[in-house]
């Protein structure tokens, strides 16, 4: 991982500004799988657009090994000072500060999940990242409670939740047990369950839906079957496989 100095005079195009103020801030990271489902029409274009931004110093790579190898994009610091300084900057779009400081070894898998949930499947959801979440929700931060892992899921429904828009929780599978990803959607439920405004606004109406994301076919089955086993719950979970986690994964057993 090289980091340019500086960023170089290059003419960004309207898609270049969606990719660095829309797209990037809510997900921290992409991949050419993700450029080549969202922006572009060739995976040569992809390569050609990040050996240009690279030299121009706005994007920087993290290559994660797993099954095989994965080259994950994210701004550099140097980017987001350039882009929060354009005259053509809306208030809307100003990037966070945290996007100055590359996402942490420990993290970028999960944000890769998230990624990988919200662009790579049969069907794109719209996250909402951590800023957003809290200038839009400002009464429902909840202490200890990630911040950037919301979503909208517009139309979840299975036999006891009629279809509607809810606010989603985005729970990844890094190699975690069965056992541990039950106790991670029921710790996402109950860290909420202690707010008022959440119980009120959000648990009442059943406006909630907790989203994994797992890399395993069989395991998405075993998930499943864990919590109809379990007592009802009243937020729905809806469990979808990418296996594309799976190549970026480190090394490890294969938890199920």
């Amino acid at each position: 991982m090289v980091t340019p100095a500086t960023t170089r005079n290059v003419k960004l195009t309207a898609c270049d500004l969606v990719i660095f103020r829309e797209h990037l801030p809510r997900f921290r990271v992409t991949t050419t799988d993700a450029l080549l489902r969202l922006f572009f029409e060739s995976k040569p274009a992809i390569k050609n657009w990040v050996r240009k931004m690279t030299q121009g110093g706005y994007i920087d790579t993290i290559t994660l090994t797993g099954e095989r190898s994965n080259a994950v994009y994210f701004l550099t610091p140097q980017a987001v000072e350039r882009l929060n300084e354009r005259a053509d900057t809306p208030t809307a779009n100003v990037i966070p500060d945290l996007l100055r400081s590359p996402p942490k070894e420990g993290n970028i898998h999960k944000l890769f999940g998230m990624l990988a949930f919200c662009c790579l499947g049969e069907r794109q959801f719209t996250k909402i990242h951590a800023e957003q979440f809290a200038g839009e929700f400002p009464n429902l931060a909840a202490q200890g409670a990630q911040a950037d892992a919301y979503y909208l899921d517009p139309d979840f429904e299975d036999d006891k939740h009629p279809a509607c828009k809810r606010l989603g929780i985005i729970c990844v599978d890094v190699r975690n047990s069965v056992s541990r990803m039950v106790d991670k959607i029921h710790q996402r439920i109950a860290i909420r369950k202690k707010s008022r405004l959440w119980e009120q606004a959000i648990f009442l109406n059943d406006r909630l839906i907790i989203a994994v994301v797992t890399y395993d076919p069989h395991k998405a089955t075993r998930i499943r079957e864990t919590l109809n086993e379990a007592a009802p719950h009243e937020v729905p979970v809806r469990i979808e496989v990418r296996e594309s986690l799976r190549n970026i994964l480190p090394p490890g057993q294969n938890r199920r």
